[in-house]
């Protein structure tokens, strides 16, 4: 019995070790409260994933980003323009945001084979800030949430969907190559 007691712990550190290829958590941006009801759900993002500094100055990277949501198919319907914040609030979507397919930006899981992102209904809460870094960059963070259900179906048995990156990545380029 004791030898298992030895090697638990030793078995449990050997599957935690890391080969230094998987990805990292980056740190937390702490950021302005935004409150947002989805479905009657209090929503309020706190912390968004490390910002990226892009080559743009505040104004520019401000005016891009009211671009990329619509370019993206967001609708605005949170804005702080002082602090930088856009956000589109609960937006339900069916199978594909602006001709894009919702699996290519959110992992809801699949149901027989399928990808419940493309065939649910969703509710996508997307929420960015930008703000300057000195006279000529700006730092853009954007958080992604959401949340899917069978379409037609009443009650609260929704399924957490993660992001893939695509949509944060689509929204750090257009800001990017904003005209000035």
């Amino acid at each position: 019995m004791s030898r298992w007691i030895v090697c638990l712990p030793l078995m449990v550190s050997a599957c935690a070790t890391t080969t230094g290829t998987e990805p990292v958590a980056g740190p937390r941006l702490e950021m302005p409260r935004i409150n947002t009801e989805v479905a009657g759900v209090k929503i309020v993002h706190e912390s968004m994933s490390a910002p990226l500094t892009l080559p743009v100055p505040r104004a520019q990277a401000w005016n891009g980003l009211r671009a990329a949501f619509d370019s993206v198919g967001l609708t605005v319907r949170n804005r702080d323009e002082d602090a930088g914040i856009l956000g589109s609030g609960n937006q339900t979507v069916n199978g594909r945001l602006k001709g894009v397919r919702l699996s290519r930006l959110l992992n809801c899981g699949t149901s027989r084979g399928l990808d419940n992102a493309d065939f649910y209904e969703v509710e996508i809460v997307v929420t960015s800030q930008v703000t300057p870094v000195g006279d000529s960059a700006t730092s853009l963070a954007t958080a992604v949430q959401g949340w899917a259900k069978p379409r037609g179906t009443a009650g609260s048995n929704r399924l957490t969907c993660s992001t893939t990156g695509v949509l944060e990545t689509r929204i750090a380029e257009i800001v990017r190559a904003a005209p000035a």
